[in-house]
């Protein structure tokens, strides 16, 4: 073997040894950064978008103590004990790694109308019948709901179907703005009683049992086109439940004369 020839077999060895080097640095730092991404303990619990219920109430109810490695948690389980709580509607974990925090993304729940019962406020109910418990930190603008005879429960629906669809129809609907109190019978009749205007008392107005979209949206206009025109005799009671007709009588009727 020449000189030039042992040259080049010792460079090409040299830079043999450096790629294995290098390559063997890599895995190492790898493995290492695997073994502490695997290690990860948790220092913070992180609650973001709870409005209505308190940080500490939802890190309570996830049960994560602090140092616990994150590859050790469940979470599944934790979302779960945090959608416990009757104001959550729906909770997003995520785990930061780097800063060593579990962040708890919550979306709560959205009050569409408050139950009275015994002639007091006793709870929320969203759009879905499900039931929240009164806070103070917020005063909603909702339409006061009476009929409601079912328990409160916190961690189902707790509305029959007729008055789960009319909370559904109501929810982001013009009609929203214009009903302040709403009844529900044990048939799931609902009736509902109109904001008065200046020149118009408040009006009651029967919506029946289904298609609440539809009589909403003619509640609606019936309020724009009649109710803010001050009719005179003013108008009392309104039933929407007949596709071609609208029924109304005098508000000299009063409720009591409206029949149940």
């Amino acid at each position: 073997m020449d000189l030039d020839t042992a040259r080049k077999i010792a460079k090409l060895a040299v830079r043999l040894g450096g790629i294995a080097l290098v390559a063997g640095g890599v895995f190492v730092l790898g493995l290492l950064g695997w073994q502490w991404q695997a290690n990860v303990p948790v220092s913070v619990v992180q609650v973001q978008g709870a409005q209505h219920v308190h940080p500490d109430t939802l890190r309570r109810l996830a049960r994560v103590d602090t140092g616990v490695v994150m590859d050790d948690l469940n979470l599944g389980l934790i979302a779960d004990r945090v959608q416990r709580h009757p104001w959550v509607r729906r909770v997003d974990i995520r785990e930061r790694r780097s800063a060593r925090t579990l962040v708890l993304g919550v979306t709560e729940r959205t009050p569409a109308a408050i139950v009275v019962q015994e002639n007091r406020p006793a709870y929320y109910l969203d759009a879905g019948g499900y039931a929240m418990p009164l806070v103070d930190s917020t005063a909603f603008d909702v339409p006061l709901l009476r009929g409601v005879t079912a328990d409160y429960h916190p961690l189902k629906s707790i509305a029959g179907e007729g008055l789960t669809g009319f909370l559904q129809s109501l929810d982001g609907h013009a009609a929203a703005s214009i009903i302040t109190e709403i009844d529900v019978f044990a048939n799931d009749r609902i009736r509902v009683y109109t904001r008065p205007t200046d020149i118009h008392p408040s009006v009651t107005a029967d919506l029946g049992r289904e298609r609440f979209g539809l009589r909403l949206k003619r509640l609606v206009a019936f309020h724009h086109q009649v109710l803010q025109a001050g009719p005179n005799p003013a108008v009392g009671y309104v039933d929407l439940r007949f596709d071609n007709q609208i029924v109304t009588r005098e508000a000299a009727d009063g409720r009591a004369a409206v029949e149940s």
